[in-house]
């Protein structure tokens, strides 16, 4: 077997290609660096007949809710408000009151999340 070095000092060898078919190796191809050549000894095989996809299927879902679980999401969530500035409203430090205002807007995210969820389409 030859041995050669391209321009770089890196060592040119031969290369073979294997597919894992159910549970078997098998040689599909060899490649030959310093002739530059490749030779295929099968043909790739692809379960469903094609190769697989090489990105990301990205599918947006919208999830709706239904109309009672609306009302209750934002029942709670003003309760939550409501106790969120009287939590506020009584303490001095100003950590409680960035730690108050971060309650309000997720619960008042809730509320507009919930809403838009129900009356921008029709849910069951």
């Amino acid at each position: 077997s030859r041995v050669k070095f391209d321009e770089r000092g890196d060592r040119s060898s031969k290369v073979e290609f294997y597919q894992l078919r159910n549970v078997t190796r098998d040689l599909v191809a060899k490649y030959d660096p310093i002739s530059r050549r490749i030779s295929w000894i099968k043909e790739l095989w692809f379960s469903g007949g094609s190769p697989p996809v090489d990105e990301p299927q990205v599918e947006i879902l919208s999830l709706l809710i239904g109309r009672p679980a609306a009302i209750s999401i934002i029942s709670v969530s003003s309760l939550g408000m409501a106790l969120s500035v009287a939590a506020v409203a009584m303490s001095s430090p100003l950590v409680n009151n960035v730690i108050g205002a971060g309650c309000l807007m997720c619960y008042a995210s809730c509320i507009v999340m919930a809403a838009n969820s129900q009356w921008s389409t029709s849910a069951p």
